[in-house]
């Protein structure tokens, strides 16, 4: 038993200082099968978290895994997964060969297989909690797991189980029994560190440190209360409800180290540093969540108090909450799609206020400088505060009529009125007119030659154009133009055209859910399947392959796509909490 400890220690490639910093027996056990599972909880996540000092730096909850590790296996995504060209290759990977003997050892060492580690021991909620050291002193942070097991029994068990094990390999060198507050812990000691645990019931308290597990001791023999914990606050605070995995990021925690830093800094990195620490006071907590319904999703909350940030944020952040009015352009159907609000003027006042005063100008100077030797001084100072905020790109497959395989594209940039002097949408135009002729006049060697600029009218519209039918694919022909109140950089004359101007949106469109970003895997699989046979030969000239190869990476890359239905960046702004969440739509439902 001892020599197969050993074989599957190697395999893995655990060296002995990663498991002593795991602080070995279930601590480490527990994190080397989380990497193979999926999770979620119900109250016994709020009975972990009401143990958890409320001065931790992180806290990173893992729930529910017996209800969410079964759905997915039931579910109608993984029926169609397996059933995929990916699945097999998983299957016959060395990673999931290792996971085989990890089970295998499980069932024969300790007596119990991963589906009852999994329903009965970690199925219910894991926390892991971190506690930095105070400044300068980096040894004595603090680090505590906790579990509440299905089965109190199996959990003691295997528990004596792992000990004995750690103990027949010489990984276990001691371990004797405590008492604090009338309750029982114990000390572990190996060769090269120490690791303490609680044990009561379905609950296992694990920690490298024994202070932070007496701390816990003394809140768990405390009677319970029907108030909320403060951990547990700061989770509701941050609208976390019951994610598969959640992690709270304490601001106060690291504010000492931030500010130590701060005390030894001098010139640019104090300047610098001093004013991160602004923003970071203002920040209440930072959420961190993975969600696994229908779809899988990743969200980032903030909580901030935005009366104490500089004039300059605050303008730069209240731009950036309202949606865009370019989303009214786009198409659903478009292959990808992104779309925001960026204010310049306020985004370099906020950066320009963590560079020292007397670095400022120069470093604007050099700016205008070198952009100034291209498009003119002019452009540079008076064009900038005039652009946005409104921007946005949008692709979208070819029409099936239509001869050309190269997707439509547009760009787009919001360009106001001025007021006085040269009209800020004639500037962009005399500037983009500039860098079209010096790059074909760089391009064709100051000769005559394949790359030209046309012009042509749209009603009322100018559009310039490059044509260069030796190197560009067929359709495609970069276009600018001025329309609707928007600088317009196109794939074509063509997509300009298509461009309608924006609706405005309503008011009431600052707390829902707005879009930033849209990939739409599904029409992306309807374009490579459509235009096939021309992205094969061109592929496969560019890259210099066979065209055989070029189309079995085009077809697995179809297979993998069919799995998914679109990738999209969204926003949710309130008074005091800002959302982005990552989801991942599925073509068939997770759950």
């Amino acid at each position: 038993m001892i020599e197969e400890y050993a074989k599957i220690q190697s395999r893995l490639r655990i060296s002995r200082s990663s498991i002593s910093r795991l602080a070995y027996g279930p601590y480490a056990l527990v994190a080397c099968l989380l990497v193979a599972s999926a999770a979620c909880a119900t109250s016994p996540r709020d009975e972990l978290l009401r143990l958890v000092p409320e001065d931790v730096g992180f806290c990173l909850v893992i729930e529910d895994l017996r209800s969410h590790g079964t759905a997915f296996l039931a579910s109608p995504f993984f029926k169609q997964f397996r059933a995929s060209p990916a699945a097999g290759k998983i299957v016959d990977s060395p990673e999931t060969k290792k996971l085989s003997e990890i089970d295998q050892f499980l069932e024969r060492n300790l007596h119990i297989t991963s589906i009852q580690l999994r329903d009965e021991i970690i199925g219910d909620a894991l926390v892991l909690a971190y506690r930095p050291g105070p400044p300068g002193k980096p040894q004595d942070e603090e680090g505590l797991f906790l579990l509440h097991a299905r089965n109190p029994k199996l959990l003691a068990e295997l528990l004596d189980r792992i000990n004995d094990l750690q103990k027949q390999s010489g990984d276990l060198e001691k371990i004797e029994e405590r008492v604090h507050k009338d309750r029982k812990y114990f000390h572990r000691v190996d060769s090269k560190s120490e690791n303490f645990y609680y044990l009561r019931g379905p609950l296992l308290a694990f920690s490298t440190r024994e202070g932070i597990l007496k701390q816990l001791i003394d809140r768990d023999v405390q009677p319970g209360s029907k108030a909320e914990s403060p951990v547990s606050r700061q989770f509701h605070l941050l609208n976390v409800t019951h994610p598969l995995l959640a992690l709270w990021i304490n601001p106060r925690s690291f504010q000492p180290a931030l500010e130590e830093r701060i005390s030894q800094a001098t010139g640019a990195q104090a300047v610098a540093l001093k004013n991160l620490l602004v923003y970071w006071k203002a920040i209440e907590g930072i959420g961190v969540t993975v969600g696994l319904e229908s779809d899988l999703e990743l969200s980032i909350s903030i909580r901030a108090k935005l009366e104490r940030l500089p004039a300059s944020a605050r303008r730069f952040l209240q731009t950036a909450a309202v949606p865009s009015e370019l989303w009214t352009s786009f198409p659903d159907n478009a292959l990808f799609a992104m779309a925001g609000r960026f204010d310049v003027a306020a985004f370099v006042d906020a950066c320009g206020e963590f560079v020292a005063e007397e670095a400022r100008a120069p470093f604007r100077a050099a700016i205008e400088q070198s952009l100034g030797a291209i498009v003119g001084t002019d452009v540079v100072t008076g064009l900038v505060p005039y652009l946005g905020p409104d921007f946005g790109i949008c692709a979208v497959a070819p029409a099936e009529n239509d001869k050309s395989w190269v997707p439509s594209i547009i760009a787009a940039l919001r360009v106001r009125p001025g007021d006085g002097g040269m009209a800020p949408e004639i500037a962009l135009s005399n500037a983009v007119n500039s860098l079209a002729t010096l790059l074909v006049f760089t391009q064709n060697s100051g000769r005559p030659g394949s790359l030209k600029l046309v012009s042509t009218r749209q009603e009322k519209i100018e559009v310039k154009y490059l044509v260069d039918d030796e190197r560009f694919p067929p359709g495609f022909q970069p276009a600018f133009a001025i329309k609707d109140r928007y600088a317009l950089f196109a794939s074509s004359p063509q997509a300009v055209k298509q461009f309608h101007e924006p609706s405005t949106l309503a008011s009431n469109t600052l707390l829902q859910e707005s879009p930033l970003i849209r990939v739409s895997l599904k029409e992306i699989s309807k374009y490579l399947e459509r235009h096939r046979s021309d992205l094969v030969k061109y592929s496969a000239a560019h890259k210099q392959i066979p065209e055989e190869n070029a189309a079995q990476g085009l077809d697995k890359l179809i297979a993998g796509l069919k799995l998914f239905d679109r990738v999209e960046l969204v926003q949710q702004t309130g008074p005091e909490r800002a959302t982005l969440t990552l989801r991942l739509r599925m073509s068939q439902p997770l759950k």
